[in-house]
Parts: structure tokens; C-alpha cells; sequence
């Protein structure tokens, strides 16, 4: 009846560079002695000329392949954030052939070093097979590392893991207490899978009315499934008094929203 979101955050898609802290500043200094200290072998500066040259700066004009030889060399220096960088850039192919397997290898060596968003994107690839081995039991110990150091995303996986007894002992306790840490952030799908577990009884008893309380919360986040929840709760008269106006109403944001199913559920009610 209701939506269920039982998928992780995809991040292939939304994976983004480290910056340096100090960037701006960088940028404002001679590029021509940062090229010198890079070529000395300074890792910090062969990282902020990598990162430079992924931009287009009026001194050093974008060049991605130069970007990606600058990061290589940082990261071959244990260069934490080179490191993940490169990762990004073999999993988007920025100045190097698209390639999950070096992806994977460099987040991982960053994860070694306890990066939390490294230790996220490594877990997501074994969790997936992705450039690696399934192996869920290993994604669970890199998504606890990176959830404990406060990754949110890491923290609804671990909600996920947790509900449905991957790589660990199904635990409905457990992935109650991390759905919470990620909707103390505000996480949408943190909201929708919290109401899907109260709306089922999963570790608490049935309770329709707080399962509201959660979609609300994801809905007003523009979680277009929460809408849907709710269109169904209020249509149905789950824990609320039946109304078909509101359940219309949310059906219609679902629905502009692209959930498709949301639309069908709009226009029987419209007819």
C-alpha cells in the first residue's frame, strides 16, 4: 500500500571535489611558484594545482587531464583529499578513462585513513558490486565508521542495513536509532523509512498517527513517496479521519513531483 524507500543514496551522479581549505587564498597567489613547489614534490601544492585546473582561472586556463595528473601525484603522497579526489575522477572520468575499480581503490585508501566520505563512497561500491566485490558485511563496517564520524548518508544506509538484516543481524532497534540520527539532519528518506516502520509495526508497535507525523516531515522536505504515503493514509482513513480533499491534495504534490502513481491515485479521486 504505502511507498517503501528501500535504496541507497546514489551518488555517482552527485559526487563532488574536495576543495582545499585554503583555496581562495591559493588561487590568489602566484600560480607560477605553486607550479614550482608542485614540481619540487610539495603534495599539499600538487593537490591545489589539480584542484585549480579543474577550474578555469584567468592565470591557468581548465585542463582536466593536467588536473588529474596533479591530484595523482598528491595522492601517491598519501594525500588524504588527493586521494578522494581521484576517486572522483576515475568514477566520473575527468581527465582519465571512467574506471570503478581504480574509483574504488582510491576511496578506499582514503577511507584507510578515516575520511567519512571516503569510507561512504567505498561502502556504496561494495555494497553495489560496483568496481569491486559484493560484500555487504564490509560495506556495513565502512558505513559504521563513516555514520559514527556523523556522514548522514551513511547513517540512513546503516537504517537500511539494519531493517533488512544485510551484512549484519536484522535489527529493528538499530535501524530505528540510525533513521534517527539521519532525520536529526533533516534526512528526507530518513523521515519516509521511520513512518514506513511505525506504519508497519517494525520495532514498535502499529501507530499510524506518528507514521503521519514522519511523512509530513519527508513530505515538507519534497519527498515525493511521503506524499504519496499520505494521499494513501488520508484516502484510507489511517489513523486520521477519512478525507478525500486532502488525500487529493497530497497525491497532487506526489504527482508534480513525478510520482507517477501518485498521478493515477489523483485522477480516480477527480472522477
Amino acid at each position: 500500500m504505502f511507498k517503501i524507500l528501500l535504496f541507497f543514496f546514489l551518488f555517482l551522479n552527485n559526487v563532488i571535489f574536495f576543495a582545499p581549505n585554503s583555496y581562495a587564498e591559493e588561487c590568489q597567489k602566484d600560480i607560477p611558484q605553486l607550479m614550482q613547489k608542485a614540481e619540487q614534490g610539495d603534495a599539499d601544492a600538487q593537490f591545489y594545482l589539480g584542484f585549480a585546473y579543474t577550474k578555469d582561472l584567468e592565470e591557468l586556463p581548465q585542463d582536466y587531464k593536467k588536473a588529474f595528473e596533479w591530484t595523482y601525484k598528491a595522492a601517491q603522497q598519501n594525500h588524504i583529499k588527493a586521494q578522494y579526489n581521484l576517486g572522483i575522477m576515475y568514477t566520473k572520468g575527468i581527465g582519465v578513462t571512467k574506471d570503478l575499480s581504480n574509483a574504488y581503490k582510491w576511496f578506499k585508501k582514503a577511507a584507510d585513513q578515516g575520511n567519512a566520505t571516503a569510507q561512504y563512497h567505498a561502502g556504496f561500491m561494495l555494497y553495489l558490486g560496483q568496481g569491486v566485490s559484493q560484500n555487504y558485511e564490509q560495506a556495513f563496517d565502512l558505513f559504521t565508521k563513516s555514520a559514527e564520524q556523523g556522514k548522514v548518508e551513511s547513517q540512513y544506509n546503516l537504517g537500511i542495513m539494519y531493517q533488512n538484516g544485510q551484512g549484519t543481524t536484522q535489527n529493528f532497534q538499530k535501524a530505528i536509532e540510525w533513521y534517527q540520527k539521519a532525520t536529526a539532519q533533516n534526512y528526507p528518506s530518513a523521515f519516509l523509512n521511520l513512518g514506513n516502520m511505525y506504519a508497519a509495526g517494525q520495532g514498535v508497535e502499529q501507530d499510524y498517527q506518528k507514521a503521519k507525523e514522519l511523512y509530513i516531515q519527508a513530505a515538507n522536505l519534497e519527498n515525493a513517496q511521503a506524499q504519496f504515503n499520505l494521499g494513501i493514509i488520508y484516502s484510507n482513513g489511517l489513523g486520521v479521519k477519512q478525507n478525500n480533499n486532502t488525500a487529493k491534495e497530497w497525491f497532487k504534490k506526489a504527482c508534480d513531483n513525478g510520482e507517477q502513481q501518485s498521478c493515477d491515485e489523483y485522477n480516480k479521486l477527480n472522477k
